[in-house]
């Protein structure tokens, strides 16, 4: 089964999520996340260098960083495709989708 994230910010936590909900809400919070905002783990989350930069640096930046990031932070997931999506703002910001499946024998 194929998952699709977008990489919008948290709007509630589940304490205690477990399974496919508990995986999911972790890539949420790795795309939702600069990095170096999480005190104690300044590499947790997405590279913010590329803001500003030529769109189709970005765009390229965008897909290797958070292909890395989700994999390398959850590893029971497997990223398959990350999509950049313009913001619903018209703000002229890109917003990751991510799309991907959990890895196999993972125990939920």
């Amino acid at each position: 089964m194929e998952y699709e994230i977008l990489g919008t910010p948290l709007t509630e936590i589940e304490i205690g999520a477990t399974g496919v909900r508990s995986i999911m809400q972790n890539v949420k919070t790795i795309l939702s996340t600069w990095e170096g905002e999480v005190f104690l783990n300044r590499r947790f989350g997405i590279n913010s260098d590329v803001i500003d930069a030529p769109m189709n640096i970005i765009i390229a930046r965008m897909i290797t960083d958070v292909t890395l990031k989700v994999e390398s932070l959850e590893p029971r997931f497997k990223v398959t495709a990350v999509v950049p999506m313009p913001s619903d703002a018209g703000d002229g910001k890109l917003i990751p989708k991510v799309l991907g499946r959990i890895r196999e024998g993972v125990l939920l």
